[in-house]
Order: C-alpha cells, then structure tokens, then sequence
C-alpha cells in the first residue's frame, strides 16, 4: 500500500520450495473452482495443485486460507485501486485471485473498488475452457478489470499444464524475449 492511498498491491511469488513444486506438477486431477462468493455460471476446473495453495493452506494470518486472508484484508481495508500480479506460480495465483475476486463483486460482495489491473508474467495455463470463459466474462467483459499477460519466448512455464489435459490460458499475451550472446564478456 501506498502511504495515505487507497491503491493496493497484491504480489504473489513463484515457485519458492520443495512444498511448491509438487503442488506445481498436481495438474492431472482437476478440482471445481472454489469462487468466495459460492456463485458462478460456470463449472470451472482448475489443477487441483494451484486449488491447494489457494483454499488449503493454512496462512500465518488467522490460520485460513490464502482465499479466506485476501478477501478478509479487502473487507478491512477498502481499497479503491487494485494491483494484482505474479510471476510463474505467483502469476497462476494472481490470476486465481483476480478471476474469484471479479465473481465475488459481481456477486455482491459490497467493496467500492474502482480499478482492477492485472499483470501476468509467465503464467502457465490453470484451468479448463470454462474457467477461461469465466475469467472472460467475469474480468473481461463486465470491464472489471484491466489484463495484460506477459511470456518470455524462452520460458517453458508459460507451456505448463499441457494443453492436452484441456487446460486453456485465459488471454493474449505480449511475448518478448532476451537475446543472449555467448560469446560476449560480462563487465562490471
């Protein structure tokens, strides 16, 4: 948070222990999106990895989940301007968060938030074609929020969660890449 602001960040980190990356490779199984507001249109499914960290484990903040703690802080807090973002697991958290949190308003949770803005770096497909029309409709169309989706052409997370297991990114991306030359010397 910004000093005297209403404007929030909300950072999620990558792939950070051994704990991670087995939630990480948990994409085989499927799992019902857990919306907060218990409403949806859509039966969408997520890899049951990525529903884990998001509904089960337990936070240091009042000992819920990581769901439970981001709309308990939203609640106290009232923020007006909104920044969600992550990188690799991070980002697939970001995008769980900011798809629960477009429902959960259009659904009537009573928060004045103003602006949602979503960045995305190298985030691997979550869900199946119904979370992605979700995130579509909820984030997209009712022009809650505002997405751009970053990949690194020489990442392969962007590419995790194959596609034959059904599982669909939710947007266009921006793709960029960083050209390395081997043979140059590094001076400092």
């Amino acid at each position: 948070k910004k000093n005297n602001t209403n404007d929030y960040l909300f950072a999620f980190r990558g792939t950070d222990a051994i704990c991670d990356m087995i939630d990480d490779f948990e994409f085989m199984e499927k799992k019902s999106f857990p919306f907060f507001s218990k409403r949806s249109i859509y039966d969408a499914q997520i890899a049951s990895g990525f529903c884990h960290i998001y509904t089960n484990r337990i936070s240091i903040r009042r000992n819920q989940s990581l769901q439970q703690t981001l709309f308990d802080f939203l609640v106290e807090t009232t923020p007006k301007n909104i920044l969600i973002t992550g990188h690799s697991l991070g980002a697939a958290m970001a995008e769980i968060f900011t798809i629960d949190l477009c429902n959960a308003l259009k659904y009537g949770l009573n928060l004045n938030i103003e602006t949602i803005t979503h960045y995305n770096f190298a985030c691997p497909r979550v869900g199946d074609d119904n979370f992605s029309n979700a995130y579509i409709n909820y984030c997209i169309e009712e022009k809650k929020c505002n997405i751009i989706r970053f990949v690194n052409y020489y990442d392969y997370i962007p590419c995790f969660t194959p596609q034959f297991f059904s599982y669909k990114h939710v947007t266009d991306y921006y793709l960029f890449h960083f050209f390395v030359n081997v043979n140059a010397k590094c001076e400092v």
